[in-house]
């Protein structure tokens, strides 16, 4: 997926973690900006409020399953 840390990208991330419970990995392409490494950057992609649904539904756990759902692709 290109575009995940965009407006429209986070929403669809969201979207497919939320509606596609069987899905086993979404490879995400993120490259560096701005002195942060794409690591950082997925960090923060997934802190944004988009994704409060899914840290209700999933728990404490959200951040761990969600890096197990994603593969970053830098």
């Amino acid at each position: 997926m290109t575009g995940a840390t965009g407006f429209v990208g986070k929403a669809t991330l969201e979207k497919l973690l939320r509606c596609t419970p069987d899905v086993k990995c979404i490879v995400v392409l993120v490259r560096p900006k701005k002195k942060l490494q794409p690591e950082q950057r997925l960090t923060e992609l997934l802190q944004s409020s988009v994704f409060d649904t899914l840290r209700t539904e999933w728990g404490a756990g959200f951040e761990a399953r969600a890096r197990a759902k994603t593969r970053l692709l830098a």
